[in-house]
């Protein structure tokens, strides 16, 4: 599921989401999941979404915390102390 994940700078959350589509044969499982993940990330500043206009696209980036969320001590192993 993290693959998909890895986009460029401003990749839309649309474009995203045709991706997972492809990927994972277009459940409304996986998309409920995938939008889920991203707001996770969102919460935990890994990544920033931005929309310039009400209805306008939702634009993704990463934050500048990105690297720190995702180091060996940052959120994601806080994520998973929580899950165990």
């Amino acid at each position: 599921m993290v693959a998909p994940l890895l986009f460029p700078p401003g990749t839309s959350f649309s474009r995203l989401s045709v991706q997972i589509h492809n990927q994972f044969t277009g459940t409304q499982h996986a998309m409920i999941v995938a939008f889920l993940a991203v707001l996770e990330m969102v919460k935990m500043q890994a990544i920033a979404m931005a929309q310039e206009k009400q209805f306008g696209e939702i634009v993704l980036r990463k934050h500048k915390m990105f690297d720190t969320v995702f180091d060996e001590n940052g959120a994601v192993r806080q994520v998973d102390q929580e899950y165990k």
